[in-house]
């Protein structure tokens, strides 16, 4: 590897303008610039200064591959930095604990166990074999001591309130034979139901209460004797 210490030479190739040269850079298949060595994307990208190299400036004129990014301080290690001065491998170990149990990647919670291999905590209810979502208690037995559980509730009710509902005893529809007995039974009354007046007999009636009403009404005067005198 040879590292030039001047920048590099531009490409001698120009593109002209019907050209159909592709990028400088590394992977890069879009048409360049007319007139430049570089498409549109990476025209104010800088190349590394190691020479035939053909990938983008990283730090300090260099690519990563060749130095831009800084490496691992371990020695004898030649990987990135990735966290503070170290690589990944090297960094900071994972404050999680592991199940213990031989090719088991879940968490730890209880025992150095997860809760597929026993280190759920189980419900305090004696006999109870689930495993507690609040308070020590599994969901069924938290909705007993007043408390409600995480996840209750389907499309707004609670589920408690669902389970007073299951709770009560289905009613049977009666027989056919039971319907007919309780029509028969009932008593039914032996007088015909009353007539009701027709419309004509209706209105007749209204008439004769308005005509009524006007005769022995004070309100109206009638026409004097004057009216009809005539002078002659």
């Amino acid at each position: 590897m040879t590292i030039s210490l001047d920048v590099p030479p531009m490409p001698t190739r120009v593109a002209a303008a019907s050209d159909t040269a592709k990028c400088f850079f590394n992977d890069c298949i879009n048409p360049v610039v007319p007139g430049s060595w570089k498409c549109d994307f990476h025209k104010s990208r800088g190349r590394c200064k190691v020479d035939r190299c053909k990938n983008q400036v990283y730090a300090r004129r260099l690519c990563v591959r060749h130095g831009g990014k800084r490496q691992c301080q371990v020695v004898g290690c030649r990987r990135n930095v990735r966290l503070g001065n170290v690589c990944s491998s090297h960094g900071a170990a994972t404050t999680k604990k592991m199940c213990t149990e031989p090719g088991c990647m879940n968490v730890a919670h209880k025992r150095l166990k997860c809760v597929r291999h026993g280190g759920g905590r189980k419900c305090n209810v004696e006999n109870c074999k689930t495993h507690a979502r609040r308070g020590g208690y599994c969901c069924r037995h938290t909705r007993s001591h007043g408390n409600t559980c995480i996840g209750d509730g389907i499309g707004g009710v609670e589920i408690a309130k669902l389970d007073d509902v299951h709770a009560q005893p289905t009613p049977v529809p009666p027989s056919r034979e039971q319907g007919i007995h309780q029509l028969t039974a009932s008593p039914l009354s032996s007088s015909p139901p009353p007539l009701l007046p027709s419309l004509p007999q209706t209105f007749r009636r209204l008439n004769m209460n308005s005509i009524t009403s006007l005769v022995h009404s004070d309100d109206i005067v009638g026409p004097s004797s004057m009216q009809y005198h005539r002078p002659w």
